[in-house]
């Protein structure tokens, strides 16, 4: 059985290919492409080079799974329909430093 793997990591895509009967296993990687400030990156990019990546590496292969990771350390807001509303904020976005400072002041 063929399984494909696909994971949205802090600043690339993965995707491997695992073989359960040989224990073979082929594994690709892409960085996001950069943005305008490299503590961010376009949701809708991240979802992008992710499944783009994993139709690369799986076509014409007989998948019979497909295994989801995210090891993205950030976050976004999204809509009502879980539309991304805002960029993905990377663990090294500076950008509340001056809100949280105040309001960890505010007893």
């Amino acid at each position: 059985m063929q399984i494909l793997v696909l994971e949205a990591s802090t600043t690339s895509a993965k995707a491997m290919v695992y073989d359960t009967e040989t224990g073979a296993a082929e594994v690709t990687t892409t960085p996001y492409p950069p943005g305008p400030d490299p503590t961010t990156h376009d949701p809708d990019t991240v979802v992008r080079t992710v499944t783009s990546l994993g139709r690369q590496l799986s076509a014409g292969r007989p998948i019979a799974a497909v295994s989801l990771v995210g090891v993205l350390h950030g976050v976004f807001l999204a809509d009502r329909e879980l539309r991304p509303i805002t960029a993905v904020y990377l663990w090294s976005n500076t950008e509340s430093a001056g809100v949280c400072r105040e309001l960890r002041r505010d007893e």
